[in-house]
């Protein structure tokens, strides 16, 4: 079909179409897949969830992989796979169980990966956990940084503490806050 429009709860295995996915309720689905835009109003959980456009949720967004060739916007964002998108915004926390490749992402909250990080700018009002590596141009923590893993970036500010396993600044760049490196390149 072009299009899937469900105005209250879809409880389905599969949900697929040529155009776009509007759902008014609840998406509780194995796999959802649209080459356009998902726009849910509720909660999406799901195995996978892949849009060609953005990915609009009102309420929360919980799934195994969830990827957009654009933004993924939603209150909380919980992925236990993959996160890929050009702009991940989270009102809440962004929970990412393996590896996030995105533009740029920003939480309200705190983000959490327990894998490895690629983006353009991660902005965090919280704090931000990372068991692997983050790559990104500018990372900004609110709150407390902790990256086991590498960092490599241009401009690293925590106003609290950054506890990172290895470092390395561009050149040119800066670092503002308490930072706490293990090594320091």
């Amino acid at each position: 079909n072009n299009y899937a429009n469900i105005t209250k709860t879809a409880n389905v295995g599969n949900l697929e179409t040529a155009g776009y996915a509007n759902i008014g309720g609840t998406a509780n689905v194995g796999n959802l897949e649209t080459p356009g835009y998902a726009n849910i109003t509720g909660n999406a959980n799901v195995g996978n969830l892949g849009s060609g456009g953005v990915i609009i949720a009102a309420g929360n967004i919980t799934g195994n992989n969830i990827s957009s060739n654009h933004a993924i916007n939603g209150v909380d964002i919980t992925a236990s796979g993959n996160l890929v998108g050009d702009y991940l915004s989270s009102n809440h926390y962004a929970n990412i169980g393996s590896t996030a490749n995105v533009g740029n992402l920003e939480t309200g909250g705190y983000v959490s990966a327990t894998g490895n990080i690629s983006g353009g700018n991660l902005t965090s009002n919280g704090w931000a956990n990372i068991s692997g590596n983050l790559v990104a141009a500018n990372i900004s923590s609110n709150g407390w940084a902790n990256i086991t893993g590498n960092v490599i970036a241009n401009y690293v500010i925590a106003n609290i503490r950054a506890d990172v396993g290895n470092l390395k600044i561009q050149t040119g760049g800066t670092v503002d806050g308490n930072l706490i490196p293990l090594t320091n390149e």
